[in-house]
């Protein structure tokens, strides 16, 4: 059993799609995320990852998944590395929510830890970054109206809108009792109003990669949050 996911359900939907025959099913939790729900999914013709939003529904996770969804399959083919797109159910009644279905990636969150191969060797972890920059610099590049994706969000002054964005974003986990966090940012203000004095101009404007974790395939960067519009140079 996997929190979040009905496992009758989900079966039903991916059979009456096509994207799956038979009775192989089965469903393992992915780790390595921090809000987003990642479950590996089997079945007899292949392997899926499904991503849908947290448990507790915030009032964009299910615009979020739309968009994640809609990026992803504008991507292929452009270069910029990427979990293949496979499916997106916008029917909140199979699991309660918008979720998607991407092709799997073998790898790591190098976030959560460094397999021993890659924490002891400086040329190798070298690698992972230079990869890491030419992944952002390769979605900069894109061209929203190429990709089909020029309405998914208002590049027009992206960078000066976005201390006041996070501000925002922060103010909204008050909605949480347990959280405090905003103990620990001491001089949070104070960053964004140097930000705010500090704004370069604006440039073209191309993808831009919102939060998440990269997955490390070898030494290669695999992103798997890539969902919005913004500077095609400082992303």
């Amino acid at each position: 059993m996997v929190e979040g996911v009905n496992a009758e359900s989900l079966q039903g939907w991916m059979t009456d799609t096509g994207l799956m025959t038979g009775d192989t099913f089965e469903l393992e939790s992915l780790s390595g995320g921090t809000q987003n729900i990642l479950v590996r999914v089997t079945t007899r013709e292949k392997r899926f990852v499904l991503r849908r939003p947290p448990l507790s529904l915030r009032g964009n996770s299910n615009a979020t998944m739309k968009r994640e969804a809609k990026m992803l399959a504008a991507l292929a083919g452009s270069g910029v590395p990427h979990p293949g797109f496979i499916s997106v159910c916008t029917d909140e009644s199979v699991l309660g929510c918008v979720f998607y279905l991407m092709e799997p990636v073998d790898g790591f969150n190098p976030v959560a830890s460094l397999p021993d191969l890659h924490r002891e060797s400086a040329a190798i972890r070298h690698e992972m970054g230079v990869s890491l920059v030419h992944a952002l610099a390769r979605l900069g590049e894109l061209d929203p109206d190429e990709l089909g994706v020029s309405d998914m969000g208002r590049p027009e002054k992206y960078l000066s809108r976005q201390v006041e964005r996070w501000k925002r974003q922060l103010k909204s986990y008050e909605e949480f009792d347990a959280w405090d966090g905003r103990k620990d940012l001491p001089g949070i203000d104070r960053i964004g109003d140097w930000l705010d004095r500090n704004c370069p101009p604006e440039t073209a404007p191309g993808g831009a990669r919102g939060r998440g974790e990269p997955v490390i395939e070898g030494a290669d960067v695999i992103y798997s949050q890539v969902a919005l519009l913004g500077d095609g140079f400082r992303i």
